[in-house]
């Protein structure tokens, strides 16, 4: 699982291009969920992930936090 998260996360980083904290982890979540098949309801499953995650602005030496 750690394994498929760290892809998940380069592929949507590097090559999605998506640097918000908030995006970064909704479209990860899809990910997982469609690399697993969860969204079929034929197929129970326990798998998850916890993940915790931030984003520096190494330009300004801060967290990048998402305004709502």
């Amino acid at each position: 699982m750690s394994l498929l998260g760290i892809t998940l996360l380069n592929e949507i980083v590097n090559t999605e291009g998506i640097t918000r904290s908030d995006a970064i982890v909704t479209r990860l979540r899809e990910r997982v969920m469609n690399s697993l098949q969860q969204s079929r309801k034929d197929i129970p499953t326990a798998d998850g992930m916890d993940i915790a995650l931030c984003v520096l602005d190494q330009h300004h030496k801060r967290f990048n936090i998402p305004e709502r």
